[in-house]
């Protein structure tokens, strides 16, 4: 269970201060040069930081060696990250619950 916790946390830690570096960066107009509004920048924030997650499900999918191959595969992680953020939660999260029940589980055996 402990395994099941510390990948939960370290996943939303990641996540959350990636999010809100990049939120900070993206709603500061001297910093970008341009103006964005809040929302785009939360969307855009969401979109860089779901590339480390994108990039694992991608690696499944070719390998780059080349830096052309670098660039299309961190295309490919940038949309990828979109649907592979919540995908990981909600495993991470499901992860947890099935160990917190299969200690109740072991508890109530013993």
């Amino acid at each position: 269970m402990k395994k099941a916790v510390t990948t939960l946390v370290k996943d939303v830690v990641i996540f959350g201060i990636a999010f809100a570096i990049l939120c900070a960066i993206f709603n500061n107009d001297k910093a970008m040069g341009v103006s964005l509004s809040s929302g785009m920048a939360s969307f855009l924030a969401y979109c860089v930081a779901g590339i480390p997650c994108g990039w694992r499900w991608a690696s499944h999918l070719l390998v780059a060696v080349s830096g052309k191959g670098i660039l299309l595969k961190l295309g490919i992680a940038v949309v990828l990250g979109w649907l592979a953020v919540p995908v990981m939660f909600i495993k991470d999260i499901v992860n947890v619950l099935k160990n917190v029940k299969a200690s109740k589980n072991n508890e109530i055996e013993q």
